[in-house]
């Protein structure tokens, strides 16, 4: 299972978003932004020349930059979390192939998932204040590593995730003690996903469904096993974010705002208990 957070530590929050990059004291959070959106898809990647998400199997509704300081926005602007700027996701109900975004860094990237063992990014839905019986049944976000792989144990090339098959997918509800979407009669509301990259390495393929992606451990191997300079081949390394989702009544399109994607040393910084979500009205 996915993991997520549900309680929001303001203080916390804004001392980790003050910079891309933080490194303090001994013993605090490095947090690295990868994906803040700030009126462009800029990353701070580069494999030799500059890094952009990148928009794959597109369609005109796809991705929209949104500004909260432009009148024309107003309506997404509660899915602003870090500076002005976010992208507005407009995706059909099944993903079958459509279009996803990209982040292809290579050897930059798997670099930072040697480095950093969380993944996060704030995912903002929106209900109806005025139309209570409409609104958001449950979203879908797949995020997806694709890189080469390790000589030895768990040599599984291509996508890999918890259970190293092509389809990790974090799952957000309302109901049943889950706050992960707006109610019907919400404005609008954020919610922080977590992404748990610290699974052991699990030897032999399958790894554990357990919610956790080796990530981390098999970064930490790459860049081990490449120290004397020579490439992999392939050697390549990326992020993939892919949607689905459901309304009520059911609609060919739905949308989230997605803003603030980054890595993080710590989740105990971050989070008191195993939930953590936030409520913008």
């Amino acid at each position: 299972m996915s993991s997520y957070l549900t309680r929001f530590n303001a203080m916390a929050r804004l001392a980790i978003l003050l910079s891309a990059t933080t490194i303090a004291k001994p013993g605090s959070a490095a947090v690295k932004v990868i994906g803040d959106f700030e009126a462009n898809m800029a990353s701070p990647y580069s494999n030799p020349s500059p890094v952009t998400w990148q928009l794959l199997n597109n369609d005109p509704d796809f991705v929209r930059m949104i500004d909260k300081n432009n009148p024309a926005d107003a309506a997404f602007a509660a899915g602003v979390t870090h500076g002005n700027g976010a992208i507005l996701v407009t995706h059909p109900q099944q993903w079958s192939g459509g279009p996803y975004l990209r982040l292809n860094a290579g050897a930059p990237l798997l670099d930072d998932t040697a480095t950093y063992p969380y993944l996060m990014y704030d995912v903002t839905t929106f209900g109806g204040p005025t139309t209570p019986d409409e609104g958001p049944t449950y979203r879908q976000i797949f995020n997806i590593f694709n890189g080469p792989t390790v000589s030895g144990a768990y040599n599984y090339p291509g996508f890999c995730d918890g259970g190293c098959d092509p389809d990790f997918q974090n799952t957000l509800n309302r109901g049943d003690g889950r706050d992960e979407i707006a109610g019907f009669g919400d404005g609008a509301f954020t919610f922080t996903q977590v992404v748990d990259l610290t699974a052991p390495d699990p030897g032999t393929f399958p790894a554990p469904a357990d919610g956790k992606l080796p990530i981390n451990i098999k970064s930490q191997q790459l860049r081990a096993d490449n120290t004397d300079g020579t490439p992999l081949d392939p050697f390549y390394w990326q992020l993939y974010f892919a949607f689905q989702g459901d309304d009520s009544p059911l609609t060919p399109k739905v949308q989230i705002v997605l803003d603030n994607i980054l890595l993080h040393s710590q989740r105990s910084s971050l989070v008191s208990g195993s939930h953590w979500s936030a409520r913008r009205l």
